[in-house]
């Protein structure tokens, strides 16, 4: 029922997922208040890999704040229908996952408002659709 700011990936992942969420936490930290007002969702689609236990922990070791943040993981047919719809691609090669940099900021009915597909990215572009989406209207 709110904004959402969401990515993909897995809590092993030693390279482009931690800057990714970090990328979201400078989100976070520079909407000050306003970032009650839409949550923040790592999505896993490490379904063997990362168990509740395992998403408990990186969000723990993370510092990251349980009244925005949700770490999620589901089967792999709904994991795959959400990279879709979200354009996001992901795959195993030698045992080890590619996959998509993104950050999408969704409206409190699902739709896609803006994307950023960049790691450590200007975040500006992002504050900005955020703030025009929290805009009484």
């Amino acid at each position: 029922g709110k904004p959402r700011l969401i990515t993909m990936g897995f809590t092993s992942c030693k390279f482009a997922c931690p800057r990714i969420i970090s990328d979201m936490q400078r989100i976070e930290k520079e909407l000050g208040a306003d970032a009650d007002k839409i949550g923040f969702l790592f999505f896993s689609f490490d379904t063997e890999g990362d168990s509740p236990a395992q998403m408990k922990s990186a969000k723990q070791e993370n510092q990251l704040r349980e009244d925005r943040w949700t770490f999620a993981v589901s089967t792999g047919p709904i994991v795959r229908q959400l990279a879709v719809a979200l354009d996001f691609k992901f795959q195993t090669v030698d045992g080890f996952f590619a996959h998509s940099n993104l950050i999408a900021l969704l409206d409190a009915e699902g739709n896609i408002l803006h994307r950023e597909e960049a790691l450590g990215a200007d975040i500006e572009p992002t504050l900005k659709a955020i703030r025009q989406l929290l805009q009484p209207r």
